[in-house]
């Protein structure tokens, strides 16, 4: 599941394509169709992030620029002009240092058990 719906993508897509190149246009349809939940998330991210610019101002996507590394966007707009890398923020990792399954695994274990003991599992007054 994504963040925005496919019709809405595809308006994007088809938006950016006015300034994205098309082989990073193409490589931005196979993220989004890829199975890799990241690259999804984070693709659709910089396709919204481009197209909101691109109403605000001119964009150039993944410029080429002399001594810098390979930034994302060179907006430029009436107040000024700034260089961004787009990037999403992602909880990857977090489970494993705050083990939430666990806890619930345990919560699922104990209630069975207790559901066990008591015979019909149904604790509801009569």
């Amino acid at each position: 599941m994504g963040i925005f719906s496919r019709r809405n993508l595809y308006r994007m897509l088809v938006e950016n394509a006015r300034f994205v190149r098309q082989r990073l246009l193409s490589e931005h349809i196979k993220r989004l169709n890829g199975s890799d939940p990241v690259q999804r998330v984070t693709t659709e991210w910089e396709a919204a992030v481009l197209n909101g610019l691109s109403k605000l101002g001119s964009v150039d996507h993944e410029p080429r620029l002399p001594g810098t590394t390979k930034p994302d966007v060179l907006f430029t707009h009436p107040l000024g002009t700034a260089l961004m890398d787009i990037t999403s923020v992602s909880d990857r990792g977090l489970d494993l240092q705050n083990p939430i399954y666990k806890l619930s695994e345990r919560l699922v274990e104990m209630v069975k058990e207790r559901k066990g003991k008591s015979g019909t599992g149904d604790k509801r007054p009569q």
